[in-house]
């Protein structure tokens, strides 16, 4: 399965923030750069969970005789 959190959220802020983290030269700036990548991090995991979550019903009802499924 495509990864859609990571096409959809993290290469655009995740490496700004990323940047931003790299010129940082106070520790308060650090910590915001870092919070803010791992918001993006979480993003690009709930994205994909979400687009897991719709498509199974879909492949599943294609399929539903056959086989036993994964617990949602």
């Amino acid at each position: 399965m495509m990864d859609w959190g990571t096409i959809i959220v993290s290469p655009g802020y995740t490496t700004l923030y990323r940047k931003y983290l790299s010129e940082a030269i106070d520790d308060e700036s650090k910590k915001l750069f870092e919070y803010l990548i791992k918001q993006e991090e979480d993003h690009c995991v709930i994205i994909d969970q979400l687009v897991s979550l719709l498509s199974r019903p879909e492949e599943w009802v294609e399929s539903a005789e056959f086989g036993l499924r994964k617990e949602y």
